[in-house]
């Protein structure tokens, strides 16, 4: 894992609009499904209801679900945010592959 290029992609992303953030706007999202939600993230320390929430959501609705190997301070951060932040979904297939691509035990391509 680079952790400097995933922190990158990941306030890239925002920037580039293609990054929902928030508990509830990252769940309404995933509700619409893959068209709407490439992928959906959470952090190594967000509660473990949080946790359970989320990946019953993406399950239902068939959005990829992974953790990240960041705090929620550590990702508030990334992206530029004064508050922590636990949850995410990428709503672009192209930085989707990208993050999928710089987190731990995914194949590189």
């Amino acid at each position: 894992m680079q952790p400097d290029k995933l922190r990158g992609m990941l306030g890239l992303a925002k920037r580039a609009g293609r990054l929902v953030t928030g508990q509830d706007s990252v769940i309404d999202t995933v509700r619409r499904g893959k068209a709407a939600a490439s992928l959906a993230l959470y952090t190594a320390d967000a509660s473990a209801r949080t946790v359970k929430q989320l990946t019953d959501k993406c399950t239902s609705f068939g959005v990829p679900c992974r953790p990240l190997p960041l705090t929620s301070d550590e990702f508030g951060a990334a992206l530029g945010k004064p508050a922590p932040m636990s949850t995410a979904a990428v709503t672009d297939d192209g930085f989707a592959r990208a993050i999928l691509a710089l987190l731990p035990g995914t194949p590189e391509t």
